[in-house]
């Protein structure tokens, strides 16, 4: 299972490397790789992000405030209008669903 994560992680990432000029060494982005992972893997649905905060959190040894903060703010340099956490993920989640079946 480790593997199919890093291999689907590599995609996440090729992805948001072709279709968004952010900084990508902002905190926030390997908490959105790891979330988006996780939902392409079929491990999480489309639920509840606190549920997907505390998972993140507690995998990467933070706090939730401080992950769902860390998300908002690499959104925030990705996008120009300000978008909700959740539905960015969503969006992002869809998009990236649709580049990998295309594949």
């Amino acid at each position: 299972m480790e593997e199919e994560f890093k291999k689907m992680e590599i995609e996440v990432t090729k992805w948001f490397l072709k279709n968004y000029d952010a900084d990508f060494s902002l905190t926030g982005f390997k908490y959105i790789t790891y979330i988006l992972t996780k939902r392409l893997l079929g491990e999480w649905g489309q639920g509840n992000m606190e549920v997907q905060y505390l998972k993140t959190s507690e995998h990467f040894g933070t706090s939730i405030s401080k992950t769902e903060r860390n998300i908002r703010y690499f959104i925030s340099t990705c996008e120009s209008k300000h978008t909700s956490n959740s539905k960015f993920l969503a969006r992002i989640y869809y998009l990236i669903k649709i580049y990998l079946d295309e594949k």
